[in-house]
């Protein structure tokens, strides 16, 4: 447990009662969450993207994150922390993981109007666990998956079968109904890009609609460089697979709208992510370098990362 679960040495959160707020959990622990509320007047107001952080992380170093998501695509956002990391009392776990998601859920639909066909998962790393997991046990509107693995044992071993493993995710994610968008760098070193590839595959045998997006040159920690590039990727995914059509006022002119980075509030929300620190904070830090993220695209607009969602790799 202490090799799997490793939360930041030191905590992020920071305690802007805007949005950031604790809550008391079915199983009793207080639960730190953001919650970025979006505009009435652009995006999918009506959905809410619950969202799963990675591992050396806390839901402090998602906030910005999140809230540049809410502001580019007009989604609501909520994040949350598992149990273990900092804040949120009691030893992590993986079914502990698998229940503070399904507890936040909870909450949100108790505290909102919100419904499981309202919700997108996104799960980052370690976070795609307990997203897969709950997506393949309800019904949700999409599933967005940051550099997933196919289980924490087959990280670890590529070959040889472990005596144990947890978040197997290669399980769950064959019982997903739900639209699937994946990314993944080609240079990650930390779960290799093949897990996303064959998370694609299985979706596709079961005939569900994924879209997988190689990231070139980009290791695990630093897809987010080029933010407007994956806020447009992620955009263009949920005009194709949500029922409703976005509201457009604020996008600019061309198709049917994109995604919007611009505004001095989302210029905003990076600094204050840089500043937090982190593994993911909007700067090459790995084996990525500074090469370009090259984008040919397979009937999606946007520019950035190559999609694979059709075709062979």
């Amino acid at each position: 447990k202490k090799a799997l679960f490793q939360p930041p040495r030191k905590p992020t959160y920071k305690f802007d009662q805007r949005y950031y707020r604790h809550v008391t959990t079915r199983h009793g622990f207080q639960m730190p969450i953001y919650f970025c509320c979006a505009e009435a007047r652009f995006g999918w107001k009506n959905y809410t993207m619950v969202y799963s952080h990675g591992n050396s992380e806390d839901v402090g170093q998602g906030f910005w994150w999140m809230h540049m998501i809410t502001l580019a695509l007009g989604i609501n956002t909520l994040g949350y922390e598992y149990r273990g990391y900092f804040k949120h009392s009691g030893p992590p776990s993986e079914n502990k993981c698998n229940e503070d998601l399904e507890d936040v859920i909870d909450y949100l639909m108790g505290a909102t109007d919100a419904q499981l066909e309202n919700i997108i998962l996104y799960g980052r790393s370690l976070g795609s666990g307990p997203s897969v997991k709950f997506a393949s046990e309800h019904r949700v509107a999409a599933l967005i998956l940051e550099c997933p693995y196919l289980s924490i044992g087959k990280v670890i071993s590529q070959s040889t079968p472990l005596a144990w493993d947890v978040f197997p995710n290669y399980a769950h994610i064959a019982k997903v109904k739900c639209p699937v968008f994946i990314a993944h760098g080609d240079r990650d070193r930390v779960v290799p890009f093949h897990h996303g590839m064959k998370l694609k595959e299985i979706c596709e045998s079961n005939g569900v609609d994924v879209q997988l997006v190689k990231f070139e040159g980009r290791g695990h920690n630093n897809l987010r460089v080029e933010y407007d590039v994956f806020l447009q990727l992620m955009f263009n995914f949920l005009l194709d697979v949500l029922p409703e059509d976005p509201l457009l006022e604020k996008a600019p002119d061309g198709g049917r709208g994109s995604a919007t980075s611009s505004t001095e509030e989302a210029e905003a929300a990076e600094e204050d992510g840089e500043a937090e620190g982190g593994t993911e904070q909007g700067a090459v830090n790995d084996e990525g370098g500074e090469e370009r993220i090259r984008h040919e695209a397979s009937g999606h607009g946007g520019s950035g990362g190559e999609v694979a969602g059709s075709k062979e790799e």
